[in-house]
């Protein structure tokens, strides 16, 4: 396990989230959430963003995370707790497991969002990402030959370093809902990845991009 500096050192990451206390309900489970869809981390309660420890009491923001697991993330998550104590200050880390139910989503206002970690920040989980994790929940066999459809898609994604979702619908006969059915299945598979930028989603060959889905 990290100690407090080495985690300060490292500052926040995909793995890491400073927080001052709790009273960001939606930003905290937004965060929960983000971590169970990907691949686990910490939250850091007590932290400015830059890392300087402020301290909180630890009974109390624990108790405001099992409300804001309980009113605002679905399915349940599993978190473990632990404190750190710098002189007086004492910084509360909640650790969350990648988890099992994906997709985790967070519940406000009657409005339900996914939310996934990219770098340090959460982003809104567009529709392709839940068909994936579905299609992986199916446990379908990676087949030995390709079909035709999605050869074509992956010779296409091959000639290109990276495309965009537009450009695939440009140069691609297939249709829009077949296109979206061939890209999860390449994606469940491991032949092709796929990236949500500022721009739009993009997608690459599995070995050409070192983070992926």
């Amino acid at each position: 396990m990290k100690t407090l500096q080495e985690i300060l050192r490292e500052g926040e990451n995909k793995c890491q989230s400073f927080f001052e206390n709790t009273d960001d309900v939606l930003e905290i489970a937004r965060t929960l959430v983000a971590f169970s869809n990907c691949d686990g981390g910490v939250l850091l309660i007590g932290l400015k963003k830059n890392g300087k420890i402020v301290g909180v009491d630890p009974q109390n923001e624990l108790l405001n995370i099992s409300l804001i697991l309980q009113e605002n993330c679905q399915p349940h998550m599993k978190i473990s707790s632990r404190i750190f104590q710098e002189k007086v200050r004492i910084v509360l880390e909640i650790s969350v497991v990648s988890g099992n139910e994906k997709p985790y989503n967070v519940i406000y206002n009657s409005k339900k969002e996914v939310f996934i970690r990219k770098e340090n920040s959460n982003i809104l989980a567009n529709k392709m990402v839940e068909d994936v994790w579905k299609f992986r929940r199916l446990n379908e066999v990676k087949p030995i030959n390709l079909s035709p459809p999605e050869k074509t898609m992956l010779d296409l994604i091959h000639s290109n370093s990276k495309i965009s979702l537009t450009k695939i619908h440009k140069k691609s006969n297939l249709s829009f809902s077949e296109i979206d059915r061939v890209l999860v299945r390449l994606i469940s598979w491991n032949y092709i990845v796929m990236e949500m930028t500022d721009n739009g989603t993009e997608f690459s060959e599995y070995l050409k991009a070192p983070n992926h889905l």
